[in-house]
């Protein structure tokens, strides 16, 4: 499927998986000399989904993310425009495997450009609603805690008071 696969001895079934065997290859793409420690790579791989047409692991400086979107439409135009996919005029339909799950996507195409991208993310949901903590040097906020928004609300004030990634 891939004409240059960057694991060919077996597929990477997780993040986990992709951090323990891909860490060179993540350190080549993205620290100097050839990047730099703010830029992003996403590994191709084969998808263990049979209803996928590629798998990808997104991969920091830091961290192996679950989920960017804006990564996700990267993707989905390096595999049209480079024909590692085939592009379908006007919209091409595609099914990419996330470390989060099937990702559905669609793509508008025109003259051998992706010229948009949309697409379907795996749900968000609460974790915890009105969850009272203290935070030493804040005091105490009461916050909503869920999974697609990667931050902490003081909703009293109703602005972002303390940002978290998922690791």
């Amino acid at each position: 499927m891939l004409p240059y696969p960057i694991f060919p001895d077996a597929r990477i079934q997780s993040r986990v998986d992709c951090a323990a065997r891909a860490g060179d290859r993540r350190r080549i793409c993205i620290f100097e000399p050839r990047g730099s420690a703010n830029q992003t790579v996403n590994f191709l791989l084969p998808p263990t989904d049979p209803r996928a047409q590629m798998g990808y692991v997104i991969a920091e400086s830091t961290e192996y993310p679950a989920m960017s979107g804006s990564n996700t439409m990267c993707v989905a135009t390096v595999l049209l425009e480079t024909g590692i996919l085939p592009m379908q005029k006007p919209v091409t339909e595609l099914v990419l495997e996330s470390p989060v799950g099937l990702v559905h996507l669609r793509s508008a195409c025109e003259n051998g450009k992706v010229t948009k991208v949309e697409f379907t993310n795996q749900p968000a949901f609460a974790n915890h609603l009105d969850k009272t903590i203290e935070v030493p040097g804040v005091g105490t906020l009461t916050v909503d805690v869920g999974y697609g928004g990667h931050d902490l609300r003081d909703r009293r004030r109703g602005e972002t008071r303390l940002s978290h990634h998922a690791r």
